[in-house]
Parts: structure tokens; C-alpha cells; sequence
């Protein structure tokens, strides 16, 4: 999912958050009426059949401040759901097996010195009524090939299930999310044989079970049966977002989770065409996804490019490459909502030689509904509390089941740049189970359109 997942293992030092006495004090009011806010907010989510389904990437303990972040800094009532991001593939087993046993783990299930946090544990014991822990398999960097091994042989794929069943059992995880990236021709008839079979054994055990699947016209038709999916899965979180990034043959700027179309995106052979939240969702619909079932993807950071020609900065502009590591992900061409906020501030931009500090142009295309913001050569699309509260309105306005947000770890979760905690969660919070609603083909782009570059 998010580029960030390639520096899982980076050395980062694990420092230990302190609290000052005296910020304590300032705060103390500030966190009393917080407290009264999130009551609130869960009571929202007690009364909707809407989701709002929230990853955790368990790599962000190795992140600096103020990016550190554990498994304590989590709200459960702003989240139906937590999704504990990632396990991997035992290829000796078939079964699940975890990616950092020193975090994941605690000293009961391994070698003296082997693991350490019991971090498992620590995120299934926020369950309740209201928050359903669950457990991630797979991801970026796990690519295709441990799935397609597993599924495609009935031996491997009984052993994955039974395995799956236990290992959830085992630490607390009351459901299973599966985040096969990606899915190609040959695995999709085997795709459905897993989740036909998993799901029959996850019923019979009180398992709830997800799939990550993307809405990409070209992914859904190779990868996805759908209708099958949809029927079978409680929940599909679609990834709409990631849609655009600095690779080579994308050597141009375009926002990554753009909400509607531009009208130079109506051409078949344009390089955005169906790559928006609007158009993606709707094809999923087309092709048969119970909208119920459906639950829209916001990604809580950006990605970023490096403009060939300062003066071309629209959308489609040519780019010499990815926007440079931020001061908190430490990520090439990807930055957190956190991270953001921390440069639109910052008085040096020492990592962006050139960039001149708080001197960002913020654009809000009438078409897109996303902000990017530009400074000289550098130009980042990325989410703010605006856009995520429309794209929560469509989720409403399309009638689905609810939203998944990735991730938690990379909003404002501290509120140091913020007036609050978690300003993009509490705002599809809001959004999503106040009932409002906005729907892009009722709307015109306005008379704001961003600038556009030839291609």
C-alpha cells in the first residue's frame, strides 16, 4: 500500500515519548473536552450501520518523534474496526507468520531477547462491541507470489485456512484481512476458491473476513470476480488511492487519490483515465459490488514529485522525480498528513534546498476536490480535513458501507499541528455518520480548474 512499507526495517532508534509536566497542565483542559468530543463521536458510531475501518502500520514504532507511534496512541472509538497491518506467509507451514516477532510478539512466544512488545495482544485487547481488532496479510512488499503459490493448491490453501483460524485465535484478532497486491489472470478463479473456503471455516469460528482489493478498470477485470467477492467477504475495502506517483513511464505530476475526473481524464487514452475515487468505485459497482459491502479508501498522506520546470506546476507537468525524503517518514516521494502540516509550518525546509519556508501555494482543483500545494521545484498532492470530509459525504451519497482509512499512525494523531487529534479521522467520522452527503455528477468543476499540462 503506502511506499513507506519498503523502509520497514530502517534504523531508526526507538525513543520513548516524554511529557513534560507542564505541557501536561496547559493541556489537561484541552484533553478533558477532547474526551467529551470522542464519547460523542463513538456514540455515532454505535448508532450507524456505517464502517470506518481503520489500518495501523506497526512499522511506525521505529519512526522518530514526532512520528513515533505505538499501539497505546490508538483511539478505539474513533474506529468500527482496526485492521493490524502486516502479517506475512509461512512458505514452510502455509500458515501466518509474523513480520517483526521483537514488536509483534512478547517474550512468552519466543527465545529469551526474541520479542519483546506483545504488541498482538496489546491491539486485540482494545476490543469491545463497538471496535473489532483485526490482522492484515500481505501488502506491498509481499507481492503476488505466496498467494498465487498458496490458492491455486487445495493442500496449501486448507492448511492457510486452518492455520489462519488458529493464529487469529491464538493472539485475539477477531477477523483476517486479506491484502493480495496483486491478484493476476490465472488467481482469480483461485482467489475465489480461497475466500469461498475461508470464509465457510471463519463462520463456523466467529471470524469476520476482508479483502483490500483495487478499483483499477484494468486490476478488477484480471484480478476480481466481483459479484463473488461481494457476496462472500463482510467487507471490501477498495484502495482508491495511489492512483498516480513518480515511476519510470509516469514522469508527470498528478494527485494521487483525486475524488472526481478532470475533463482531460474522459479520453480512454489519457494516463488518468478511470483513476479517481468516483470512477473507480462506480466500476466496482458496475461489475457487481454490493454497495453495502463496499467501503471507500482515504489514504491519510501524499505522494509527491520534483518539477522538471518550476513555472509548468499544474497537474499532467513534467517531473524529474520523486519529492525528497520528509523529516518525519524519511520516505522518498511519500509524506504523511503529520509530515505535511510540519513543513507547511517549518521555518528552514533544511531537506527541500530551494524551497522557501511557508511560502506554499495551496491548489484545490474544482474537478479533483484535493488540495496540492507547490514551493519552487517541489509539488505534493495530498489529503486534507476538507477533501476527506467530501470523499466521506460520497461514501454516504453512494450508499456503501462505510470507509477505511490508511492510516491512523499517519494523521495528525498528536494534534501538534493541529487544534485537535486525529483531525482526519474525526472529520469522516462526522461526515460519515452525520448523514451528509455530496454527490460529484450533480456538480460542475466550477470555475476553478487547476492548470493542466499536455501529455
Amino acid at each position: 500500500m503506502f511506499i513507506e512499507i519498503r523502509n520497514h526495517f530502517a534504523n531508526f532508534t526507538c525513543q520513548v515519548r516524554l511529557q513534560k509536566h507542564n505541557r501536561m497542565k496547559v493541556f489537561g483542559l484541552v484533553l478533558a473536552i477532547l474526551a467529551i468530543s470522542t464519547i460523542q463521536e463513538a456514540q455515532g458510531v454505535q448508532q450507524s450501520d456505517k464502517l470506518l475501518v481503520c489500518y495501523f502500520s506497526s512499522w511506525a514504532h521505529y519512526r522518530e518523534d514526532p512520528g513515533h507511534f505505538d499501539v497505546t496512541w490508538i483511539d478505539p472509538t474513533l474506529c468500527t474496526h482496526g485492521i493490524y497491518a502486516y502479517a506475512d506467509i509461512d512458505t514452510v507451514t502455509w500458515s501466518l507468520m509474523p513480520v517483526d516477532p521483537w514488536y509483534d510478539l512478547g517474550p512468552s512466544d519466543c527465545g529469551i531477547g526474541e520479542c519483546n512488545f506483545d504488541s498482538y495482544r496489546r491491539f486485540t485487547s482494545l476490543a469491545s462491541e463497538t471496535f473489532t481488532p483485526m490482522l492484515s496479510v500481505g501488502g506491498y512488499t509481499e507481492g503476488p507470489q505466496k498467494f498465487s503459490d498458496m490458492a491455486r493448491d487445495p493442500v496449501k490453501r486448507q492448511a492457510f485456512i486452518d492455520g489462519s483460524v488458529d493464529y487469529l485465535q491464538r493472539y485475539g484478532f477477531k477477523g483476517l484481512d486479506i491484502d493480495w497486491e496483486f491478484p493476476g489472470e490465472d488467481d482469480k478463479r483461485n482467489l475465489d476458491l480461497l475466500v469461498g473456503e475461508m470464509k465457510a471455516a471463519f463462520d463456523l469460528n466467529g471470524l469476520v473476513l476482508s479483502l483490500a482489493i483495487f478499483p483499477e478498470y484494468d486490476r478488477v477485470d484480471l484480478g476480481y470476480d466481483i459479484p463473488f467477492l461481494s457476496e462472500n467477504a463482510d467487507f471490501l475495502s477498495i484502495i482508491s488511492y495511489d492512483f498516480h506517483s513518480y515511476y519510470n513511464g509516469h514522469e508527470f505530476t498528478a494527485h494521487d487519490a483525486p475524488l472526481f475526473r478532470i475533463n482531460e481524464e474522459e479520453d480512454v487514452m489519457h494516463p488518468g483515465y478511470g483513476y479517481n475515487v468516483y470512477d473507480g468505485i462506480r466500476y466496482l459497482l458496475q461489475k457487481g459490488g454490493d454497495p453495502a459491502k463496499l467501503l471507500m479508501g482515504i489514504p491519510a498522506y501524499g505522494n509527491g514529485f520534483m518539477l522538471e520546470d518550476a513555472s509548468n506546476n499544474g497537474l499532467y507537468c513534467p517531473a524529474a522525480g520523486s519529492i525528497n525524503p520528509g523529516p518525519i517518514m524519511h520516505d522518498s516521494g511519500s509524506w504523511s498528513f503529520q509530515e505535511i502540516l510540519k513543513i507547511q509550518q517549518d521555518d528552514s525546509l533544511s531537506y527541500l534546498p530551494g524551497a522557501t519556508p511557508k511560502a506554499w501555494t495551496v491548489v484545490r482543483d474544482d474537478c479533483q476536490r484535493v488540495p496540492y500545494m507547490v514551493n519552487g521545484k517541489y509539488w505534493i498532492g495530498y489529503e486534507d480535513v476538507q477533501s476527506v470530509g467530501l470523499k466521506a459525504q460520497m461514501a454516504n451519497a453512494l450508499n456503501l458501507g462505510g470507509v477505511m482509512m490508511y492510516s491512523v499512525d499517519m494523521d495528525d494523531f498528536n494534534g501538534d499541528y493541529s487544534a485537535t487529534r486525529y483531525p482526519l479521522l474525526k472529520e469522516i467520522n462526522t461526515q460519515l455518520f452525520s448523514g451528509n452527503s455530496f454527490n460529484p455528477i450533480d456538480e460542475t468543476c466550477g470555475t476553478k480548474p487547476a492548470p493542466v499540462c499536455e501529455i
